[in-house]
């Protein structure tokens, strides 16, 4: 589907999270659990890699912590973008919370088609 695979982990040939490119496409983050790291098969698989900086006696932060670290810093600076069509459109919007709706209703498929009939709309 396009994405590149970005395992948060130190490595000989990661990248700094504030020299990370955002541009270059939609990514999916892999975090490791916090004692044994990612797997060797995302290891292996990894398109890139992405490390937070450290200073001090700190080696690592607790997942948690690097999750919320990175999900900020990367989504203030697609924020801030030019070049970043980040906005779902309002097609986008309206299926996403559909899907949601349909995945949180008890009976949904039953209540839609219900709508949907006593208004005459063909489901689509």
């Amino acid at each position: 589907m396009g994405y590149r695979i970005v395992a948060t982990s130190p490595h000989s040939n990661d990248v700094e999270l504030p020299d990370f490119d955002i541009s270059k496409g939609k990514i999916a983050l892999v975090f490791g659990s916090e004692l044994p790291g990612i797997s060797e098969t995302i290891s292996q698989e990894a398109d890139e890699y992405l490390k937070i900086p450290m200073y001090g006696f700190t080696e690592s932060y607790n997942i948690s912590v690097s999750a919320a670290i990175i999900l900020y810093h990367l989504t203030e600076k697609m924020r801030n973008s030019q070049e970043i069509a980040w906005r779902l459109s309002e097609d986008e919007r309206v299926e996403i919370i559909l899907q949601w709706i349909r995945n949180s209703v008890k009976k949904s498929k039953l209540i839609e088609k219900r709508f949907f009939e006593e208004r005459g709309i063909s489901e689509s």
